[in-house]
């Protein structure tokens, strides 16, 4: 069992609209709507008291476009805009994380899962072990020998047997399956007529999507779909720019930001008595 120690980077953009979902609509008596934030301190609860961090950090999304955006101008761009009585949660939510002492971690131009990469890059490289607190499938390209992915949701923990099981490919593949088989939920375009399935069997074969590439060029009779990889490299490769996660987001890891104990009473209980919230302090 592994003696080092531990830090928990929360994908919290990922969560927010999970926790909304999942609990049904809730508001105080003035109209406030709370369900999400609800939900979200349920999952923080559960992870604090489950796991026990002792060091831990919030990652957020950023509004302004990222450097994704620069590169395809539709990426996201088939996404609704938020449910109405969610967006007055996203900044209750930033109230809680605030009351709860947990730091927060945003860099403009760079997407959640881009600091979560970076930063654990940073730990790992400095002697700590690395748990991702998410669902993004995008995030399991990081899992390795001391970055493991945790849902408190499902209470599941991934690690590298359970990323191949998901997508048939090990972790430092992921990536290179979700450009050919494409992401309906961010707009990437993949390859024509390449899915999860076809994709893994291709990747398992050749490796990444230059060696894909490069692979079925050498097929005498190609399939339908290793057709349409060589008649669409250029949306592969475009692709890949978009799955694969950046290590280059400006966020320095500071240790001692990082180190969490408990939550603070006098900031949360105000809080809590805000969004009348009260059976949430056992939680916490």
């Amino acid at each position: 069992m592994s003696t080092r120690p531990k830090v928990f980077l929360i994908d919290g953009s990922g969560y927010i609209f999970r926790a909304y979902y999942a609990i049904r609509p809730l508001s105080t008596r003035e109209g406030l709507p709370t369900n999400a934030v609800i939900g979200f301190a349920r999952m923080i609860g559960k992870l604090l008291r489950d796991k026990k961090p002792a060091y831990l950090g919030m990652v957020f999304d950023s509004p302004e476009k990222t450097f994704r955006h620069k590169i395809y101008d539709l990426y996201k761009a088939n996404r609704d805009a938020p449910p109405e009585d969610l967006i007055p949660q996203f900044g209750l939510i930033r109230e809680f994380t605030a009351s709860m002492d947990i730091p927060v971690l945003a860099a403009p131009g760079f997407e959640a899962d881009d600091i979560i990469a970076t930063l654990a890059q940073k730990a790992t490289d400095s002697g700590y072990e690395v748990v991702v607190v998410s669902a993004d499938k995008d995030l399991m390209q990081l899992v390795r020998p001391g970055v493991e992915m945790y849902d408190p949701m499902k209470d599941k923990t991934y690690g590298p047997d359970e990323v191949i099981e998901k997508f048939g490919v090990p972790a430092h593949l992921v990536a290179d399956a979700l450009a050919l088989a494409g992401d309906s939920s961010d707009n990437i375009p993949g390859v024509p007529k390449v899915g999860p399935k076809s994709a893994a069997k291709l990747i398992v074969e050749f490796g990444d999507v230059e060696q894909v590439i490069e692979g079925v060029a050498t097929r005498e009779k190609p399939k339908a779909f290793e057709r349409s990889v060589l008649e669409n490299t250029e949306l592969a490769r475009l692709s890949k720019q978009l799955t694969v996660l950046s290590y280059e987001a400006p966020v320095p890891l500071d240790e001692e930001a990082l180190r969490y104990t408990s939550p603070n009473p006098e900031k949360l209980a105000p809080f809590l008595e805000k969004i009348e919230a009260h059976t949430l302090r056992k939680d916490l």
